[in-house]
């Protein structure tokens, strides 16, 4: 009986796992300026708007700084090209040095 209850409990185990939700993709640059201009396109997505958002994470340097669901609009760089010791994840960039450079990159169709 112990061992059946073993079997079972390894059993839920193993099918938890399974249907937990998939890691998320993390991406590491030295700097935002090389982030923008090495990370996969696939690290964003375009909306309608042409505004773009992070799918994943991504680390520069050390990142001793997070910055997550932030929304930058109609400014030059939402984040300094030259930023460093930082995370950051699901910030949407619309008009800003970000957006340019996504989009020459990676295309100005949605998608």
């Amino acid at each position: 009986m112990t061992k059946l209850m073993l079997i079972a409990g390894l059993l839920s185990a193993v099918v938890s796992s399974a249907s937990a939700a998939p890691a998320e993709t993390m991406y590491t640059a030295a700097d935002w300026g090389t982030a923008l201009k090495t990370v996969p396109c696939e690290a964003f997505q375009k909306h309608a708007d042409g505004s773009w958002t992070q799918t994943g994470t991504i680390v520069l340097r050390r990142a001793r700084r997070a910055m997550n669901n932030s929304s930058f609009n109609d400014v030059p760089m939402g984040v300094p090209e030259g930023t460093t010791n930082m995370a950051l994840s699901h910030n949407t960039f619309s008009h800003t040095g970000e957006t340019a450079a996504l989009d020459g990159r990676c295309g100005k169709s949605k998608g």
